[in-house]
């Protein structure tokens, strides 16, 4: 969890990516929300693909973007 809330503090504002397997990911979501639990993990499908946006090293919104629609939007808006 350091090397997470060092790179949420050095990338402050930007946008970064991070790769990680499901069930790190849920340990990385439940360390800010305990609300991403098991149940969370269980309920995911693999891949998957989760925006997340934080202020500060506060996790404020949890989108799921494996819809066609929604990653492409997010990932090639600017291309």
């Amino acid at each position: 969890m350091p090397e997470i809330i060092h790179l949420l503090e050095k990338y402050a504002g930007q946008t970064i990516v991070i790769g990680t397997h499901g069930n790190i990911m849920a340990i990385i979501l439940h360390y800010f929300d305990t609300r991403y639990g098991y149940d969370f993990w269980k309920n995911t499908s693999k891949p998957d693909i989760y925006q997340c946006i934080f202020e500060g090293v506060q996790l404020n919104t949890v989108q799921r973007l494996n819809e066609e629609n929604k990653f492409r939007e997010f990932f090639f808006k600017n291309v």
